[in-house]
């Protein structure tokens, strides 16, 4: 559950990773929906009403990522300050450790953030790692709320 790349970015999606002409690349699972947009797009009619869809389409479906990688991000620094949000969010465990030490926290913790900032997508569940943090860095379920509500309002 969530990333477990140390320096994985979180940027939304870069076309350059769909501009290949391979049709067996591997691509995500949280990044299907895109590589089909992207595809359409590539493959449609230049100057057709359906290139136009699927690019006005791509580009909902990035700015909903960007959307949820901000709150997220925000939330972080809400609750753990500008410097140390980012690294408590993405901090990994020492292997054999559990993701969280309370999974009731962490289905609630979820459930908190969706209620305020809007249900998680496939793409949006790579953020459940830093909601695991939220809950083994013991921060309660009032100040999630609570920061939850503010880091998406904006």
């Amino acid at each position: 559950m969530g990333e477990n790349f140390k320096n994985h970015s979180h940027d939304s999606v870069d076309a350059k990773l769909f501009s290949t002409s391979s049709s067996s690349r591997n691509v995500d699972q949280r990044s299907t929906e895109l590589f089909y947009l992207f595809t359409k797009h590539k493959n449609a009619p230049e100057g057709s009403y359906e290139k136009y869809e699927a690019r006005v389409k791509l580009n909902e479906v990035m700015l909903k990522r960007s959307q949820v990688d901000n709150n997220v991000k925000h939330l972080g620094e809400l609750l753990f300050g500008v410097e140390k949000g980012n690294e408590v969010l993405h901090s990994v465990r020492p292997a054999g450790q559990p993701l969280v030490d309370n999974w009731d926290c962490l289905k609630s913790y979820v459930k908190i953030f969706e209620a305020h900032c809007g249900r998680l997508t496939t793409y949006g569940r790579k953020h459940v790692r830093g909601i695991a943090n939220i809950c083994n860095a013991g921060i309660t379920s009032e100040k999630m709320a609570a920061m939850s509500a503010q880091a998406c309002s904006s």
